[in-house]
């Protein structure tokens, strides 16, 4: 698989859009969002961690607690909404955990640059700069 840094770039648009509250900066502590991530504190994200902390946030929109998320569920959320269609493979107008986590799975992949299991600010921060160049943000210095 040939890996491009502008295909990343979009896609680490949609992927941390909710975290990126404060832009990563080389050299800059480890933003609150990452920390929370990364709860064994070892300086990178692993996909179990990733999927823990996607539990969470899948079980508090999932009010019924059937397993699924549906459009009323996630109403009050413009990014969720946004992104119904994308995360629901089955096409039966709901999301299932299972649809989920296959998402996280894709999307921790491809943040994962170096394929050694593990999510680095160094690899984010890449990733936002390429995320910034495409945007035309990026700056000639």
């Amino acid at each position: 698989m040939i890996r491009n840094p502008k295909s990343y770039a979009v896609v680490f648009a949609i992927i941390l859009t909710p975290f990126l509250s404060p832009v990563l900066h080389a050299g800059s502590p480890a933003p609150a969002w990452f920390a929370l991530l990364d709860m064994d504190a070892s300086g990178a994200i692993t996909l179990v961690e990733l999927h823990r902390a996607r539990w969470k946030r899948f079980a508090r929109r999932d009010v019924d607690q059937d397993g699924y998320l549906d459009r009323a569920e996630i109403a009050a959320s413009g990014t969720w909404l946004k992104h119904f269609g994308w995360y629901d493979d089955s096409r039966d107008n709901r999301i299932s955990i299972a649809e989920f986590e296959a998402k996280g799975r894709e999307r921790f992949v491809i943040m994962d640059l170096n394929a050694d299991g593990r999510v680095t600010l160094k690899e984010l921060q890449f990733l936002s700069k390429a995320q910034s160049s495409s945007n035309g943000t990026a700056r000639a210095g």
